[in-house]
């Protein structure tokens, strides 16, 4: 293929001479932080190869370094742009250290930490606020009790909580069922455990632990301590003894039968803690709580009575709750964070 003539045809008019370029000055080695550069000026779109004179598309021998590769002034000055693709054209001293991305807010920044040119940076995440917390909540643990509970996290993630509640009475009779279910069906017994729940506080203190930072998920070790206070006919407390101490206590007594117990549980659980808008806390847990002491009164109006029934009776309810208080239990609580 003959070779491309670099001679004007007799359409297209002369390039103008244009002066050789100078050789490139000495400069002095980059500074330690980038010069302050002019705004980098619009560039034009360039013309259509096909449409521009020959000239306008240099041969192997031309010089290029300097003078624009297109239409005047196309693609800016010099040739690569300026400072597109480092300070200053190609065959000047080297882009590194100065940045190799166009200067400029929406371009993005060659020099490590400059602010206010480029890309902006990805936002950091949130960190997460430092302990210590104090969390104020509402909330459950049936089937012992509707609650308020304050819990503080300190440091390393260890919790510690305390919380006071009521025993409902859906709770107490779901409590019923599960011991006369736990004794095969004993009735009396059953009676007897329904009576002293009439009033039913519960204290509970817990420590635990927060293992992953970044999750919510809580492990629980703590104790648990039921008061409880009712009473019972004497028919139904007649019925816990047997004959003819029974027929003697339900004939006899004419008032009702007052009782109380006080037991002593330990309790664990595996939980998730959830916190919204920084301080809306919900906790949901699920655990158990077992009964390993308890005591117990019986109030009879009768002293010669109550000095031979009392202990039969006390024992009766405290085997009972030490046997058959053996609960799942499931946790709700939703509070405030301060």
């Amino acid at each position: 293929m003959p070779a491309r003539s670099q001679v004007p045809s007799a359409s297209t008019p002369a390039p103008p001479a244009y002066p050789q370029p100078p050789a490139p000055p000495a400069y002095p080695p980059p500074a330690a932080s980038p010069p302050a550069y002019p705004p980098y000026p619009a560039a034009t779109a360039p013309s259509a190869p096909s449409s521009a004179p020959a000239w306008a598309n240099p041969s192997p021998t031309q010089p290029t370094q300097g003078y624009p590769t297109h239409d005047y002034p196309s693609q800016g000055y010099p040739a690569q742009g300026y400072p597109a693709q480092g300070y200053p054209a190609q065959g000047y001293y080297p882009a590194q250290p100065y940045p190799t991305q166009a200067y400029g807010p929406g371009a993005s920044s060659g020099w490590p930490g400059a602010q206010g040119y480029g890309m902006p940076d990805a936002e950091p995440e949130p960190e997460e606020p430092e302990p210590p917390f104090v969390d104020l909540a509402l909330g459950t643990h049936a089937p012992l009790s509707l609650d308020a509970e304050a819990t503080v996290e300190l440091p390393a993630r260890i919790l510690l909580q305390g919380g006071f509640g009521w025993m409902p009475p859906g709770y107490r009779a779901l409590v019923t069922k599960l011991v006369s279910s736990a004794s095969g069906g004993d009735d009396a017994l059953a009676t007897l455990v329904d009576g002293s729940l009439d009033t039913t506080l519960v204290l509970r203190i817990s420590a635990g632990w927060r293992p992953v930072p970044t999750e919510g998920f809580e492990i629980w070790l703590g104790y648990t301590a039921a008061f409880l206070s009712g009473s019972v006919t004497p028919t139904d407390l007649g019925a816990t003894v047997e004959d003819p101490l029974g027929a003697e206590l339900a004939s006899e007594l004419a008032s009702d039968v007052k009782l109380q117990s006080t037991l002593h549980n330990i309790h664990v659980g595996l939980g998730w803690r959830f916190v919204v808008w920084d301080h809306l806390v919900v906790r949901a847990s699920v655990g158990y709580t077992q009964t390993l002491g308890a005591t117990s009164g019986v109030s009879i109006p009768d002293e010669a009575l109550e000095a031979e029934a009392a202990p039969i009776v006390e024992k009766s309810l405290n085997d009972a709750y030490k046997g058959f208080v053996k609960l799942p239990v499931v946790g709700l609580t939703a509070g405030y964070r301060f």
